[in-house]
This record gives C-alpha cells, sequence and structure tokens, in this order.
C-alpha cells in the first residue's frame, strides 16, 4: 500500500486542514512530518499555522529548514545550519517544536531523522527568539503551503501529526519509529496522507475533525517503506484502523 502525497507541480498545491478551534491559537506546539523533497527551492513551506503566522519551511536552497513565528516586534527564527533536507530522493523525518513562554534561547527546537537513523536536534545558523506579542489570532492550517498559495512544498510528504504542547526528543523518536501511533496526550491532528492512494479528503485521526481538502497534490509515486497500516491509533474512546474506519 502506498503512503504519501506530491506536492509541487503547481505552486499552489496544499493540503488544508481547516480552522477548528483545536489547531487555531497554538501557542504551544510540536509538528512531525515525513517528507521526501526532490528539489530545493527557498522558503517553501511544510506547515502553516494561524495564517501563516506560525511557518515550518525549507530555508534556502541548500537543505536547511526553519520555524518562522510572528511577533510584534521581531519574529522568532529558528534556521538549520546542518542541512537536513539536502539530500533530494530520500524519506526523512523531521519535527518542530515552540513554545511561547519558554526560556530564552529555547523557544523552540527542530529535530530530523530518517528511515535508519535517530531523531536528533539541529545545529543552528539563525537562532532568534524575537520580542514582542505573539500573532496567533490568525485562523487556518495548510500542509505543504500557504494561505497565499505560492510556496507549495517540492516533493512527497506522507504521515503529518500536529500536538498542542511540546515533545521531547525521545518523543519525535518514538513517533519517527512508529508514526501510525499517538505519543502521548495533545494530538490535534494527525493525517497518514496519500492513505492507500487516495487523493480525496485526507481523514485526520486524531479525532478532532481536522480532516483535510487535497488540490493539486497526487499520489506519491515513491512509496515509504513504514508498515503503516498495521498499528492502530487511538482516538478518544474508540480505536481508527489506519486501514479502515472506526473499530
Amino acid at each position: 500500500m502506498a503512503y504519501g502525497l506530491t506536492f509541487g507541480a503547481a505552486v499552489s498545491d496544499r493540503v488544508d486542514i481547516g480552522s477548528n478551534a483545536s489547531i487555531e491559537n497554538l501557542t504551544t506546539w510540536t509538528a512531525l512530518l515525513w517528507v521526501r523533497q526532490t528539489t530545493l527551492t527557498d522558503l517553501r513551506v511544510l506547515l502553516a499555522l494561524d495564517a501563516n503566522n506560525q511557518l515550518f519551511r525549507l530555508d534556502l536552497a541548500a537543505g536547511n529548514i526553519e520555524v518562522d513565528c510572528t511577533r510584534a516586534t521581531t519574529s522568532l527564527t529558528y534556521t538549520t545550519s546542518d542541512t537536513p533536507l539536502a539530500s533530494a530522493g530520500a524519506w526523512k523525518c523531521v519535527a518542530a517544536t515552540v513554545d511561547h513562554a519558554g526560556s530564552a534561547g529555547e523557544l523552540a527546537n527542530i529535530y530530523h531523522g530518517n528511515l535508519t537513523s535517530a531523531m536528533a536536534e539541529s545545529t543552528y545558523g539563525t537562532q532568534t527568539d524575537g520580542a514582542g506579542a505573539f500573532t496567533v489570532s490568525g485562523t487556518g492550517g495548510w500542509i505543504g503551503n500557504t494561505s497565499a498559495l505560492t510556496r507549495s512544498f517540492q516533493g512527497d510528504i506522507g504521515p503529518v501529526a500536529l500536538y498542542n504542547r511540546v515533545l521531547s526528543l525521545a518523543e519525535c523518536e518514538a513517533w519517527r519509529l512508529h508514526p501510525s501511533r499517538l505519543i502521548g496526550s495533545g494530538c490535534v491532528g494527525f493525517w497518514i496522507l496519500g492513505n492507500g492512494g487516495s487523493t480525496g479528503t485526507q481523514a485526520d485521526l486524531s479525532g478532532n475533525t481536522n480532516d483535510g481538502t487535497v488540490t493539486g497534490a497526487t499520489a506519491a509515486s515513491t512509496q515509504l517503506a513504514l508498515a503503516l497500516h498495521g498499528p492502530l491509533v487511538t482516538t478518544g474512546t474508540r480505536v481508527r484502523s489506519l486501514c479502515g474506519g472506526l473499530v
């Protein structure tokens, strides 16, 4: 069974995950994604939240990634320097955490791993906490683009998980190993993009009904080599199979 959606044929390719309360105005969050980039272009987006005020995206063509959050005076910007996405054509697991109330120098973290290497924290070329109130009043979320519809990621995106808390490195590593399972509490969005080759509605397996609407993206031809179809994920008091519906 294939997993993943291919983005980037058009700059508007995206999955719109809506604006339900569970993913609005997040002041603490973790995003985890399996991605396979095919082309490196500056500022192409993995995930956008709060009407683009909180972004997880590529930075420059070298393969670095960046977290950028709008603040009243100066934006928070953490950019890697170890080029975690420099090698095109291979699946990689990337994660970002943000805590608006965190300690100075630790408001964000970026982790990365792959099919054989454990998650590790990136080194940073830019690590700016910024200043002023965070802008979190916007609505809407997008996988693989922003609301401007001009920054489509170029490559494949598979499983995506969004939490309303900061996950530890160990928890991110647990998700890399088992991306079809929820890790502790606080999951507000969970999508296995392209599950079974589907380009229709992308079900939110977290139980928060943030189902994704696909525009432009197509079924990935390069399968993510993980046995995602076997385990089950919990959604509140019921269980949803990745191969089917609630059981």
